[in-house]
């Protein structure tokens, strides 16, 4: 009635109605205040459905959104489920100078081969040349390409990976430097330090990545 009111200037249908002195008036009033309520209940009614239908709509979302959760937690199970069976079975690198390298050293080289191989080779305990750590059974070279070529392109960022794990692991696995592109990196004293030119490609470290331990 307020809204009706308001619609007529204040004279809305049911006051003109009750107003009126003529019982045709009276009628006409009465007919037009069922028309307005009729057409208010279907407004009503069509907007109940719209809210019905937004409801139902949104529940369905609701739900899609919770099994496609669901279907991507069960993808990343399997995601991490098939990367661990890859490490675990994926081809090992040919190794040379295992005889005589200790428990320590033997851990850091599986679990680098693991993690970042494989490698062309990796070649651990040897006496000639420089040996320093090699010879004792600390070190070992991952190397990144053979016959004594620079590492470029993908092999240098096989390189650059393997040594970036190694410093990120290297407390972990007890390791002590890692020399890679003619740098050194000493855990005991952290950051990347050029060293000396000794003359070549794998005598600078530029085709494979040389890891000590203590």
């Amino acid at each position: 009635m307020a809204a009706t009111q308001y619609m007529t200037d204040g004279q809305g249908p049911t006051i003109s109605m009750l107003a009126a002195g003529d019982a045709s008036d009276m009628l006409s009033g009465y007919t037009l205040i069922e028309h307005l309520a009729q057409n208010k209940t279907a407004k009503v009614a069509q907007i109940g459905k719209l809210v019905d239908e937004q409801a139902k709509a949104h529940d369905q979302a609701q739900q899609k959104i919770t099994d496609l959760q669901k279907e991507i937690k069960d993808l990343a199970s399997q995601k991490k489920r098939i990367e661990a069976l890859v490490k675990k079975y994926k081809p090992q690198s040919p190794s040379v100078g295992m005889g005589g390298v200790t428990p320590r050293m033997a851990n850091v080289k599986t679990v680098i081969d693991q993690e970042e191989g494989p490698f062309p080779t990796i070649g651990c305990v040897r006496h000639t040349g420089d040996p320093q750590d090699h010879g004792t059974g600390h070190a070992c070279d991952f190397m990144v390409t053979t016959g004594g070529v620079m590492a470029t392109g993908a092999a240098k960022a096989h390189g650059d990976a393997t040594a970036a794990y190694a410093i990120a692991h290297a407390s972990a696995l007890g390791i002590k430097y890692i020399i890679w592109r003619q740098r050194i990196y000493d855990l005991r004293s952290p950051g990347w330090r050029m060293m000396e030119n000794r003359g070549g490609v794998t005598a600078n470290h530029y085709d494979h990545v040389h890891i000590s331990v203590f």
